[in-house]
C-alpha cells in the first residue's frame, strides 16, 4: 500500500512469488522439445522458427507475468479505482453501499483461475485475484459487486476500511 498528501491510497496485489516463477517450468520444457523436434525433421529450419517464434511469445508472457501482472485499487475521496489486466472500472465513493472483508469460505477458490471472471451486475459480481486467502467484496446501491482477493487477511482490512461504506 503507499499513499500521497492528497488522501489517495493505492493497494497492490501481486501473484506469489511461486506463481511467477512457475512459468518458467513450461518455457524450460517448451525449448526441450523445439531443439528435439528441429533436430530430427526434415526441415529443421521451418521447425526451428516455429519453435523460436513459440519460445518467444512464451518469454514475453512470462515477462509480462513476473513483472506487469498485478491488481491495484486505487482509493481517492471522490472515487474508487479498480485495474487489473484487461480490467479498469471506476466506483463513485457515494454509490457504494459496503464494503466488507471475506475469509475463504466466502467466496469461491479454485485451484487456477483468470485473473478477472465474472461482470459487476453478475449474480456473483467480478472477482479479480491473483490467490489468496482473504478478499474485499465491494457492493454499489445500483448492484454492482468486486470481490478483490487478497494474499494476506490485514491487506484486506486495510483496503475495506480505506474504501468505507
Amino acid at each position: 500500500m503507499s499513499s500521497s498528501g492528497d488522501s489517495t491510497q493505492v493497494f497492490a496485489v501481486r501473484p506469489p512469488a511461486w506463481t511467477r516463477w512457475i512459468t518458467l517450468a513450461p518455457l524450460l520444457f517448451l525449448t526441450a522439445t523445439v531443439i528435439t523436434t528441429s533436430l530430427e525433421m526434415n526441415n529443421p529450419v521451418v521447425a526451428f522458427a516455429m519453435g523460436a517464434t513459440i519460445i518467444v511469445s512464451l518469454v514475453l508472457l512470462a515477462i509480462w507475468w513476473l513483472h506487469w501482472a498485478v491488481i491495484r485499487i486505487t482509493v481517492t475521496p471522490d472515487e474508487v479505482r479498480f485495474s487489473a489486466p484487461f480490467h479498469r472500472s471506476v466506483l463513485e465513493r457515494r454509490d457504494i453501499v459496503e464494503s466488507v472483508v471475506l475469509g475463504t469460505d466466502d467466496f469461491a477458490v479454485s485451484g487456477l483461475d483468470w485473473v478477472t471472471t465474472g461482470k459487476p451486475k453478475a449474480a456473483g459480481g467480478i472477482k479479480l485475484t491473483l490467490g489468496g486467502p482473504a478478499a474485499i467484496r465491494v457492493r454499489t446501491y445500483d448492484g454492482r459487486m468486486y470481490t478483490v482477493v487478497f494474499p494476506s487477511q490485514q491487506d484486506a482490512w486495510l483496503a475495506a476500511s480505506a474504501i468505507g461504506a
